[in-house]
């Protein structure tokens, strides 16, 4: 239901819906909500607590690629380029979709704020390449 609510740019009613399932979820089953809830605050300019969320959910589940991609994103953002580097770098020998903004946006459902920031940070990169 969150993400059907962010699909209709409802962000504040779909981190609503993230933190529901949350709670309603078995322990080890509740990291596409975290997820969420992290991309959808960001969306919300709750920066630090998405940073924070992201970060955890990294330490916690290094091999999600999905949150690494989006800490990425907010690192760079931030101007903490050498950690960004970093997690682009594992993110890309994980799943190269990532460096495709369509895919991000569309099949991985990212909020528009922070697939920008991905695509800008990886656009960058390619420039610099």
């Amino acid at each position: 239901r969150g993400n059907a609510l962010a699909g209709l740019g409802r962000y504040e009613e779909a981190r609503q819906e993230m933190r529901r399932a949350l709670q309603l979820g078995k322990k080890g089953e509740t990291i596409m909500p975290q997820v969420g809830d992290a991309l959808f605050s960001y969306e919300l300019g709750d920066d630090l607590y998405s940073a924070q969320q992201l970060k955890a959910l990294v330490n916690k589940y290094p091999g999600f690629t999905d949150s690494r991609a989006a800490l990425a994103a907010i690192e760079w953002t931030e101007g903490d380029l050498e950690r960004a580097q970093e997690n682009l770098e594992i993110v890309f020998e994980e799943d190269l979709r990532y460096s495709d903004s369509e895919w991000v946006s569309d099949y991985r459902r990212w909020p528009p704020r922070i697939s920008s920031e991905l695509k800008k940070f990886v656009a960058s990169k390619e420039g610099s390449a």
